[in-house]
């Protein structure tokens, strides 16, 4: 009963993962890759690499071994909560999936 259940969660995690975006809590191989540059603009003007850096613990282009809303997540979340302390005026993250076509994401998110 209890291998059945745990075999059964493992399946459903396979599964979702294979459909849906957010990975984190799924047992599911990371075959995708974003590559990503981001830009952001505060009160004082253009964000350099270090800057980013420091704001977001992590590099302001690089590659990430998981999907991109992986790298969405980390600014999105930094911006609703310690970020509302001192806000950007604009974040644009440029990215592409397995080297694909680039896609942009901003923020705030009704741009």
């Amino acid at each position: 009963m209890i291998v059945t259940l745990i075999l059964g969660l493992q399946v459903w995690g396979i599964a979702r993962g294979r459909v849906e975006q957010d990975r984190y809590f799924c047992w599911a191989p990371y075959d995708t890759f974003t590559e990503y540059d981001v830009h952001v603009r505060g009160a004082e003007g253009w964000l350099d690499a270090d800057e980013v850096a420091r704001r977001y613990r992590i590099p302001k282009s690089g590659r990430d071994n998981r999907f991109p809303e992986h790298v969405i997540d980390v600014f999105r979340q930094y911006e609703e909560t310690y970020g509302r302390k001192n806000p950007v005026i604009e974040l644009r993250l440029n990215y592409r999936i397995n080297g694909g076509a680039e896609q942009t994401w901003n923020w705030p998110e009704a741009r």
